[in-house]
This record gives structure tokens, sequence and C-alpha cells, in this order.
């Protein structure tokens, strides 16, 4: 993909996320994103992965393999919510993406608590991913109540 049509696929995303259409998913937008940017920083050939905080991130896969398949996570959620918005209810691929990104940040914080725990320095950022697993947690929840709710599926049946 080249740069421009990565760029126009992002304005199309964002513009869909922030539309007040679709209220509910701002949190799941949010943590697409989030999933996007942290992999996409490490997708891009800058060596972000330095020092002992990465050791054991490193071990399993190099750094651009985490970030690619981070970013296909990622897209695959901004799709998910695209198509669910755009054209039909997809619950149940919401649901799929919202617990791969919760599997996602598991796996990151638990290799990062290790590193820390074997001596790597301490950072912000790492108590933070706790907030990203349980928003995904939320999401998931979110949309089981979705697919369970005959309101919500009989609303956009009709349109």
């Amino acid at each position: 993909m080249t740069r421009t049509a990565a760029h126009r696929l992002a304005i199309v995303l964002f513009r869909h996320a922030a539309s007040e259409r679709y209220p509910t998913r701002t949190v799941e937008h949010m943590l697409a994103w989030s999933l996007v940017v942290w992999a996409g920083a490490c997708a891009a050939p800058a060596q972000m992965m330095n020092g002992p905080t990465f050791q054991y991130l490193l071990v399993i896969a190099p750094e651009w393999l985490w970030g690619y398949i981070g970013v296909m996570i990622g897209a695959a959620r901004l799709m998910a919510l695209f198509i669910n918005g755009s054209w039909r209810r997809t619950p149940g691929l919401r649901f799929f993406c919202a617990m791969m990104g919760m599997i996602w940040w598991i796996i990151v914080s638990a290799l990062y608590w290790l590193a820390v725990k074997h001596g790597a320095p301490d950072f912000p950022m790492r108590y933070v991913f706790f907030v990203f697993i349980f928003f995904e947690g939320y999401s998931c929840f979110r949309c089981g109540q979705d697919h369970a709710s005959p309101t919500a599926r009989d609303a956009h049946h009709g349109s």
C-alpha cells in the first residue's frame, strides 16, 4: 500500500470514527487506532525497540514483525467497525477483533512485566496497557450485548 492510499484510508476511517452516527463505538475506535499507531511505530524501520524493556518481545519476533502483525489486527478492527456501521451489523466480527486486541495487549503487557521483573526499567505506559486490556474486555461485552439485543438487530434490517 502506498503512503497516499494509506493516507486516504486513514482519513476515511477517521471520519467514520468521528461520526456521531455510531457513538457507542468510540472506545472500539480508540483502541483500534491505539494499536495501529503503536504497531505502526514498530513497523517503520526506526529501531523503536531498544533496551532491556523489549528483550522478551524481541526473543519472540523482530520489531518489524510485531509492527506488521499489530497493524493488521488494528486495521482489521477498523474495517470491522467500518463495515458494521456502513453496510451491516457485525457484532461477531467486532467481538473477534476486540478479543484479538485484548490478547495482543495481554501478551505485550506480560512480556513488558517479565522484562521489568528481571531488571528492566519500569515505565508509565506499561500501566496504560491495563486500561487497554480492560476496555478491550468491555468492548467484547458490548459486542455481546449488541448481538443479543433484538432492538439493535431489528434497527439495521429496516434501513
